[in-house]
């Protein structure tokens, strides 16, 4: 998944209202229209990584499944790829790594 997931594809592969979504847009001041809000990476421990290309300001915003209210943005999106890539290949598995210590 490359170019990351648009929002309808991540409220299908989720299972979210699109109110829900609608609400974090909102919270977020971005539309969702054009694909201005993207999902990036999706887990299998249901972390999800998206991008707000609206905005152009490089932030990446982390939350687990649906919690939306609980949206962080990483501090250094880019140091967080390493550390979750190690963390896989020495677990196997998505499980447990803390997005948001990594930084």
């Amino acid at each position: 998944m490359p170019r990351g997931m648009g929002i309808d594809g991540f409220r299908t592969e989720t299972n979210t209202k699109k109110t829900k979504l609608k609400d974090f847009a909102k919270q977020l001041d971005i539309k969702l229209v054009k694909n201005y809000l993207r999902c990036w990476m999706l887990t299998d421990s249901h972390d999800s990584l998206c991008i707000d290309h609206r905005h152009s300001d490089r932030k990446v915003y982390h939350f687990d499944a649906d919690a939306f209210a609980d949206a962080y943005a990483l501090p250094e999106p880019g140091a967080t790829s390493d550390p979750y890539l190690a963390h896989v290949v020495a677990v196997e598995s998505p499980k447990d790594f803390e997005f948001r210590a990594a930084n």
